[in-house]
């Protein structure tokens, strides 16, 4: 199993790019006709693609850890709202390497500056 990871409008544009650069199958909702689309209906496109949502929203977090659907999982950055954008996607590809799919999947990886923390959805 490849893990395909749908980027959320809250992150940089340069976020998706880059993890396709590095052979990830990834798309930015704002290319997929999902700019401005709620927290539900992106979750329902990720469920069904089965893609894994890269997101620093932590209401769209919580929203998928209370939800019995299944889903490819969650990567909830934590990270400080003026931290550069270089900065931001080289701890998310430190992340993403460090993160086997199996630990992805169904899950809520939480990624700060100093940590990686995983959930396991109910």
């Amino acid at each position: 199993m490849s893990v395909s990871f749908l980027i959320d409008e809250d992150l940089p544009r340069s976020t998706a790019r880059l993890l396709r650069s590095l052979g990830h199958e990834a798309f930015d909702v704002r290319d997929i006709g999902l700019r401005g689309a709620s927290d539900n209906e992106i979750f329902a496109y990720a469920s069904k693609v089965n893609a894994t949502v890269v997101t620093a929203d932590v209401g769209f977090a919580s929203m998928i850890y209370l939800s019995s659907q299944a889903h490819a999982g969650t990567i909830l950055l934590r990270l400080p709202i003026d931290m550069p954008i270089k900065m931001l996607n080289e701890i998310l590809v430190k992340a993403v390497n460090i993160l086997s799919d199996e630990e992805i999947c169904r899950s809520i990886v939480v990624v700060d500056q100093n940590k990686i923390r995983i959930r396991r959805s109910k």
